[in-house]
């Protein structure tokens, strides 16, 4: 799968945000945009990286790219958990600082060992730039 497509199928996965009873539709639609703006950042760092050939650039894109991924499953796996059935309620502070733990989580898992995405990202993303399919076939007949 190239750049486009994974950042495409990544949109898929964007998260609306969290809304509660009434849906707050500026709300929705500020935190979409942005999410798109991350996603054709992280697109243009990749291709950008990639067609220079600077693995070192291409890491960090990718890197980057799993941490953002690693965000959002986190925050899609806290959707499944109904916190409000504590004692008190869960405020906006308390979901915002959440939220932020979660992004430094993330930035974390993925500049460490991450979940491998990073390097399977560079391996294919080198031998595409190579032409050749990540096994080492040659591509280019």
């Amino acid at each position: 799968m190239d750049t486009s497509g994974m950042i495409a199928s990544m949109s898929g996965v964007s998260s609306l945000g969290s809304v509660s009873g009434r849906a707050d539709l500026a709300g929705i639609t500020v935190d979409m945009q942005r999410q798109e703006g991350e996603l054709q950042s992280f697109q243009k760092a990749l291709e950008d990286a990639s067609q220079n050939g600077n693995e070192t650039e291409l890491r960090k894109a990718c890197q980057d790219f799993e941490s953002y991924f690693i965000q959002t499953m986190f925050r899609e796996m806290r959707k499944t958990v109904h916190s409000d059935q504590g004692i008190f309620p869960k405020g906006q502070t308390e979901t915002m600082f959440q939220d932020m733990l979660d992004e430094e989580y993330a930035k974390n898992m993925a500049h460490g060992k991450g979940i491998g995405l990073t390097d399977m990202m560079v391996k294919q993303m080198t031998a595409q730039a190579r032409g050749m399919a990540p096994g080492g076939i040659d591509l280019q007949v």
